[in-house]
């Protein structure tokens, strides 16, 4: 992790009350970081045909920046995912489900209700 020390991560985790698999804060959001810097590599397009690299970074720091502050509190900032997810949906394309995907473990791993 970047700014993370590993040996002083405290790791909150939760059980998804969908589908009762225990979920970490910070895995998670190490995933959705991942399936971001997939469709980096790939050049994936906007929904319009533009490139999306520049969206796709932006959306990287800010997933990094959220994984730090949800390990320090142990929870996810609700109006930072409700602003991410419609500002995503904007402009990914409908078939990019895994990158959807990855945000949406995000969520169930937020153990506070209301996204």
């Amino acid at each position: 992790m970047d700014d993370v020390d590993k040996a002083e991560l405290r790791t909150v985790r939760h059980v998804c009350a969908a589908c009762g698999e225990l979920l970490a804060v910070h895995e998670v959001l190490d995933a959705a970081i991942a399936q971001t810097q997939k469709c980096i590599e790939t050049g994936l397009v906007t929904a319009r045909g533009e490139e999306a690299r520049d969206r796709l970074e932006k959306l990287e720091e800010e997933l990094k920046r959220e994984r730090e502050r949800a390990v320090n509190l142990g929870a996810i900032d609700h109006d930072w995912f409700r602003q991410t997810i419609r500002s995503l949906v904007e402009w990914l394309p409908e078939t990019e489900l895994t990158l959807i995907a990855a945000l949406g473990r995000i969520v169930r791993a937020n153990p506070t209700p209301g996204v």
